[in-house]
């Protein structure tokens, strides 16, 4: 059985999302799977995939839920809203001037994040 390269999966998905004439959507684990005539998905596969994606104005992003990847076309970032740092985290900012870190657990909170633990 012949694999599909992650060049050409990945070629398949952005042509995907484009047929589809949507700029977002997400496809699930299976569908990577029938695309690139795998049984398997390896990290190194997806992760190829996933670089591959990018060159063909694909965001790829995996899905913690409910499994699989959500597809954005790159080019609808163009128009978005702007971040100002000094607006948004001017606070973090100079606390870390004056003592040389952030309050990471205040910031993982406000994510509704969960801190991992530190390996032994």
């Amino acid at each position: 059985m012949a694999y599909m390269s992650s060049a050409d999966t990945a070629l398949l998905l952005a042509t995907m999302l484009h047929r589809s004439e949507r700029t977002r959507a997400r496809i699930s684990d299976q569908t990577l799977k029938t695309v690139s005539r795998r049984t398997t998905l390896k990290a190194a596969f997806r992760t190829s995939v996933v670089e591959w994606a990018a060159e063909f104005g694909l965001l790829m992003y995996p899905l913690e839920q409910r499994g699989g990847y959500g597809l954005l076309k790159a080019t609808t970032l163009e128009g978005a809203t702007p971040l100002r740092a000094g607006q948004l985290v001017s606070a973090e900012m100079r606390a870390f001037r004056t003592t040389g870190s952030i309050d990471q657990d205040a910031l993982y909170t406000e994510l509704g994040l969960q801190e991992e633990e530190a390996e032994d």
